[in-house]
Protein backbone atom coordinates (compact mmCIF):
# COMPACT_ATOMS: atom_id res chain seq x y z
CA UNK A 1 0.00 0.00 0.00
CA UNK A 2 1.29 3.53 -0.67
CA UNK A 3 0.68 6.55 1.45
CA UNK A 4 -1.42 9.15 -0.49
CA UNK A 5 -0.28 12.68 -1.01
CA UNK A 6 -2.63 14.05 1.54
CA UNK A 7 -1.26 11.29 4.32
CA UNK A 8 2.20 11.69 3.51
CA UNK A 9 1.61 15.78 3.96
CA UNK A 10 0.45 14.81 7.28
CA UNK A 11 2.90 12.72 8.45
CA UNK A 12 5.17 15.70 7.24
CA UNK A 13 3.14 18.23 9.19
CA UNK A 14 3.04 16.10 12.50
CA UNK A 15 6.82 15.81 12.39
CA UNK A 16 7.50 19.74 11.66
CA UNK A 17 5.54 19.95 15.28
CA UNK A 18 8.04 17.84 17.11
CA UNK A 19 10.21 19.97 19.81
CA UNK A 20 13.55 20.12 18.76
CA UNK A 21 14.63 19.70 22.11
CA UNK A 22 12.88 15.86 21.50
CA UNK A 23 16.26 15.45 18.73
CA UNK A 24 19.15 16.19 20.61
CA UNK A 25 19.10 13.52 23.18
CA UNK A 26 20.55 11.37 20.17
CA UNK A 27 23.35 9.72 20.89
CA UNK A 28 24.65 8.79 17.26
CA UNK A 29 23.31 5.00 18.13
CA UNK A 30 25.78 2.09 17.27
CA UNK A 31 26.48 2.67 14.01
CA UNK A 32 28.59 -0.93 12.07
CA UNK A 33 26.92 -2.55 15.19
CA UNK A 34 23.78 -4.03 13.99
CA UNK A 35 23.57 -6.71 17.74
CA UNK A 36 24.07 -3.43 19.84
CA UNK A 37 21.29 -1.66 18.04
CA UNK A 38 18.91 -4.60 18.23
CA UNK A 39 19.96 -5.14 21.77
CA UNK A 40 19.44 -1.49 22.96
CA UNK A 41 16.23 -1.29 20.83
CA UNK A 42 14.71 -4.18 22.80
CA UNK A 43 15.74 -4.19 26.11
CA UNK A 44 14.85 -0.20 25.56
CA UNK A 45 11.42 -0.38 25.54
CA UNK A 46 9.32 0.67 28.81
CA UNK A 47 12.22 0.03 30.63
CA UNK A 48 14.80 3.55 32.04
CA UNK A 49 17.22 4.34 29.85
CA UNK A 50 19.97 5.92 31.65
CA UNK A 51 21.58 5.33 35.17
CA UNK A 52 24.07 7.10 37.16
CA UNK A 53 24.38 3.80 39.11
CA UNK A 54 27.03 1.50 36.87
CA UNK A 55 25.11 -1.80 36.02
CA UNK A 56 22.03 0.05 36.10
CA UNK A 57 19.63 1.02 33.20
CA UNK A 58 19.96 -0.40 29.34
CA UNK A 59 22.68 2.41 28.58
CA UNK A 60 25.11 1.55 30.90
CA UNK A 61 24.36 -2.52 30.28
CA UNK A 62 24.87 -1.92 26.30
CA UNK A 63 27.84 -0.29 27.04
CA UNK A 64 29.13 -3.54 29.42
CA UNK A 65 27.63 -5.91 26.80
CA UNK A 66 30.12 -4.22 24.03
CA UNK A 67 32.76 -3.85 26.14
CA UNK A 68 32.90 -7.82 27.01
CA UNK A 69 31.94 -9.43 23.44
CA UNK A 70 33.29 -6.78 20.68
CA UNK A 71 33.03 -9.58 18.00
CA UNK A 72 28.94 -10.02 18.60
CA UNK A 73 28.45 -6.23 18.14
CA UNK A 74 27.86 -5.97 14.38
CA UNK A 75 27.17 -10.18 13.27
CA UNK A 76 23.59 -11.69 14.50
CA UNK A 77 24.98 -15.06 13.67
CA UNK A 78 27.56 -14.64 16.69
CA UNK A 79 24.82 -12.89 18.66
CA UNK A 80 22.71 -16.02 17.91
CA UNK A 81 25.46 -18.18 19.05
CA UNK A 82 26.31 -16.52 22.20
CA UNK A 83 22.82 -17.14 22.99
CA UNK A 84 20.24 -15.98 25.13
CA UNK A 85 21.81 -16.41 28.75
CA UNK A 86 25.14 -14.51 27.99
CA UNK A 87 22.47 -11.67 26.96
CA UNK A 88 20.20 -11.86 29.57
CA UNK A 89 23.08 -12.23 32.56
CA UNK A 90 24.33 -8.55 31.45
CA UNK A 91 20.85 -7.02 30.16
CA UNK A 92 18.50 -8.90 32.76
CA UNK A 93 15.59 -10.02 32.06
CA UNK A 94 12.67 -7.98 32.53
CA UNK A 95 12.29 -3.91 32.59
CA UNK A 96 15.49 -2.24 33.98
CA UNK A 97 14.78 -0.02 36.56
CA UNK A 98 16.48 2.95 38.19
CA UNK A 99 19.11 2.92 40.52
Amino acid sequence: MNPTPSQLDAVIAATSRIPKRNFTAYRGGYPKEISSALIDAVFSIRAKYDSSTPGKGVFNRVRLFRTEHPTVVDDFSSLIYLGADQIERIMGSGKLVAG
